[in-house]
């Protein structure tokens, strides 16, 4: 008849005890600690280099998506004016002075930009790699040319055959086609458009031979690179075509 034996309050009392009990069994030793870190450690260590991978790969699409934006700006630009970006430079000058003028012009247009010519050519003059990283990338006679120096790193040089050449995040590397270097054209309408795969001159790409020393390599995956499409079959180009994933 003790309230306290039929309540089961008081101290020492068996209810009270099976609580505290419970209450004990919910912490975690040491070593279930050190398993459940153990555990962590290795999904974090097999998925990291993918979400740094996936990171990566946005980036340069956002880089390469915005210096297209930028060329297609400035394009506009030059046609209000009545500058075409593909006639005018052909009639005009001869030699490396077409290229000259329409670098000059271009930088005019791009608020903060540096011309970078022979006097700078510590600091201008870059090499690139092709594609599968193996061979010198040819870029012909703009290799010294005069070249653009943009405020968010990206670089731009003029080419003959009405083509330009960007770097979409300049002195960061990896300094490859296909990656952060590509290449645009001039249209005959004075539009800016990726060169193509097969171009009118055919530039491949393609990683079917990893060993390729092509040194054209790389000069056709712009326009993959844009639509984020793998060249070589199923999936997309930043990921699985250049396996940053």
């Amino acid at each position: 008849g003790n309230l306290s034996t039929i309540t089961g309050i008081g101290t020492g009392s068996e209810p009270f005890r099976a609580a505290e009990r419970r209450t004990i069994k919910q912490g975690f030793t040491l070593a279930e600690v050190l398993i459940t870190l153990g555990i962590i450690g290795v999904v974090a260590a097999m998925t990291l280099p993918s979400v740094i991978g996936h990171y990566r790969a946005s980036i340069f699409e956002s880089q390469l998506k915005k210096a297209y934006s930028t060329l297609q700006n400035i394009n506009m630009q030059l046609v209000s004016r009545e500058i075409s970006p593909y006639y005018d430079y052909d009639i005009s000058l001869k030699g490396t002075e077409i290229l000259d003028k329409q670098t000059s012009d271009i930088a005019s247009y791009i608020n903060g930009a540096e011309l970078c010519d022979s006097s700078k050519k510590t600091k201008c003059n870059r090499k690139y790699k092709n594609l599968t990283n193996i061979k010198s990338q040819h870029i012909g006679p703009i290799s010294n040319k005069m070249s653009i120096f943009l405020p968010d790193g990206m670089i731009i040089w003029c080419g003959k055959y009405h083509w330009l050449f960007i770097d979409i995040n300049g002195l960061k590397g990896p300094n490859r086609t296909g990656w952060d270097l590509h290449v645009f054209k001039i249209t005959e309408k004075n539009s800016i458009v990726p060169v193509t795969d097969p171009a009118h001159d055919t530039r491949p790409c393609t990683l079917s031979n990893p060993l390729s020393e092509d040194s054209y390599l790389g000069y056709g995956c712009t326009e993959y690179a844009l639509i984020n499409k793998n060249p070589d079959g199923d999936g997309n180009y930043w990921n699985d075509f250049l396996n940053l994933k």
